[in-house]
């Protein structure tokens, strides 16, 4: 996971943030921080990570994201 916002910077990477627009995702400083104090709060041993390919905002809402 990584804070770059841009495309050219992200490639391989998981990306988090608040916002989203073409080939970019807003406030990803900020999210980044927010997680890594949320997941150091509770212990990594108690995350894990799923990834799915989901792109479309139909997915998302049905994903609750």
């Amino acid at each position: 996971m990584q804070k770059n916002a841009y495309q050219s910077d992200t490639d391989g990477c998981l990306l988090i943030g608040s916002s989203r627009g073409v080939d970019f995702v807003g406030n990803s400083v900020k999210k980044l921080k927010e997680l890594k104090n949320f997941i150091t709060s509770k212990g990594i041993n108690n995350f894990s990570v799923t990834i799915k390919s989901c792109y479309s905002a139909a997915c998302h809402i049905q994903e609750g994201l």
